[in-house]
């Protein structure tokens, strides 16, 4: 079986625990204020690493805290994380029908918007944040608009992006909006043949086809988008030695084998390779 081996595996639960405030939230760098983001990516890695979460009461009341009293939020970015941490603790906002209104509001903008007139990198990650709150928060009457907002992207190589340009992570979040909401594509193989296309013969797999493999994040995405279709990548045990590589000396993941500083997000995308790969049967 693929997985940490106990010295590592205690190096990365020290290095995600230290980077919790006082307040029950995660930070990095130390000693910034707790993040939304840095909170959930270091719950949900210490959950796959079945490790309980210290002083929870102060995590779960920082998350609660981060929604105003009138229901609002700071931005989509804020909804997901804390919304979606509180789901680890089976926990929701205080206030659900104003996340909903939240998002309701930003869907609405979307309809109007198509696949040239972007401003942002991934719209896609944003579309599905939006799909997994309302999901989370059982609200199910704008869901049937999702597909038709996540299909303008679909391009003819079976990829997601704007203009035209696949990658990997908006085919991610595409795929993963879609699964969701159990919305079928109607060319799943050419969706499918397009994520093997970004799949490299070294370790893992870079942002779009015939690019060499850098980062953590592109392998992360390929691995998860293959197994919407039940596929497996090839070469495990290579990717496998990637991700060692990815770990520093202080326990935490950075992005690639180039260097650089650990992170909470890297320790994530790392450790959720990890159980993707921990399935394959190793000769």
């Amino acid at each position: 079986m693929i997985e940490l081996n106990e010295y590592r595996k205690r190096k990365l639960i020290s290095w995600i625990l230290s980077k919790q405030n006082k307040d029950g939230g995660f930070a990095f760098p130390n000693p910034l204020p707790s993040m939304s983001s840095a909170t959930f990516y270091a719950t949900s890695t210490l959950k796959l690493l079945q490790v309980e979460i210290p002083n929870k009461d102060k995590t779960i009341k920082y998350l609660l805290n981060l929604q105003s009293s009138d229901g609002k939020y700071h931005g989509i970015y804020t909804v997901f994380f804390s919304v979606k941490t509180l789901s680890f603790f089976n926990l929701s906002p205080e206030n659900p029908p104003g996340a909903i209104k939240d998002i309701l509001e930003y869907l609405v903008r979307w309809k109007k918007i198509g696949k040239y007139y972007i401003q942002i990198a991934s719209p896609l990650e944003t579309i599905y944040y939006s799909t997994e709150i309302l999901t989370l928060l059982n609200y199910k009457k704008a869901l049937d608009e999702i597909p038709k907002i996540a299909l303008k992207f679909l391009n003819d190589d079976g990829g997601f992006g704007i203009y035209n340009n696949s990658e990997i992570v908006s085919t991610y979040f595409a795929l993963a909006t879609l699964y969701l909401i159990k919305y079928p594509l109607q060319e799943p193989e050419k969706t499918a043949r397009f994520l093997k296309k970004c799949q490299n013969h070294d370790y893992g797999f870079a942002s779009v086809p015939r690019a060499y493999s850098l980062f953590i994040e592109d392998t992360y995405y390929g691995i998860k988008s293959l197994e919407f279709f039940n596929e497996k990548i090839d070469r495990p045990e290579q990717t496998f030695k990637f991700i060692l590589k990815c770990q520093d000396e202080d326990g935490g993941f950075n992005r690639s084998v180039a260097g650089g500083c650990s992170t909470l997000e890297n320790c994530f995308y790392a450790v959720h390779i990890l159980d993707s790969l921990s399935k394959y049967k190793i000769g």
